[in-house]
């Protein structure tokens, strides 16, 4: 089943940024991201001089660093998404710089996310947790919503499916289980709705994540409760 989803995707934003750095390298990149870094961390500085002086200095930015955003408006489709003062962005660049050697997985795993459609990306730090399946199901028992997660670490328990709320026609229940998300590189969390829509978010440590290990299209868009999640 084809599901609807979010058209602008965090994943192509980066997609574009890393395919940048490999054609043109990482320091016209992160001189840029330095520079609005700069910008947005003395905002009152530069309000004031733009008041009482009549300077611009964002134009100053935007020719300095004419070259990149000329990339930036003729992708800007793509990188609509791109949070300019996000300092992971910047986290990112500066890992690039320090081994270039990662772009090609870098640029690979940001390919991947976009082919999943992945709207959302949150950078963390995983620890050990307890996580849940959403299973909401009509009164003939079918699920017609789902919350679900797929990760690349070992699921550590299972617990039964218990039943969290029912109203009119529609229940709603949740599967607990545990993971020790310290061995995780990534956690893509996923909602299909009744209406045939997906929401797609992906937390990460860095782009340098067990790409690998992504599940595939025709598995996100079930509506199926994830292998490893059923007790046999």
């Amino acid at each position: 089943m084809e599901l609807k989803t979010n058209p602008e995707l965090e994943s192509s934003a980066y997609r574009c940024l890393f395919e940048y750095v490999k054609k043109e390298g990482v320091e016209p990149a992160l001189e840029f991201f330095k520079d609005i870094d700069d910008f947005y961390s003395d905002k009152n500085t530069l309000l004031r001089n733009s008041i009482f002086l009549g300077r611009n200095d964002l134009i100053k930015i935007n020719r300095r660093n004419r070259d990149i955003v000329k990339y930036i408006r003729e992708h800007k489709k793509d990188m609509r998404r791109l949070r300019f003062t996000d300092k992971n962005v910047l986290t990112e660049l500066t890992s690039l710089q320090e081994n270039n050697a990662l772009i090609d997985l870098y640029l690979e795993n940001a390919r991947r996310l976009e082919d999943l459609k992945v709207s959302d990306i949150a950078f963390v730090d995983f620890f050990d947790y307890e996580n849940y399946c959403g299973v909401y199901r009509n009164k003939d028992g079918q699920i017609i919503r789902i919350q679900k997660k797929y990760t690349d670490n070992k699921i550590v328990e299972v617990f039964e499916e218990e039943l969290e709320d029912k109203l009119f026609s529609v229940s709603f229940s949740k599967i607990l289980y545990r993971q020790n998300r310290e061995e995780a590189t990534f956690s893509l969390s996923i909602e299909n709705t009744e209406d045939e829509y997906s929401i797609r978010q992906v937390e990460i440590k860095d782009f340098g994540f067990n790409g690998e290990k992504l599940p595939s299209e025709e598995e996100i868009s079930s509506y199926d409760i994830p292998m490893q999640l059923i007790k046999k």
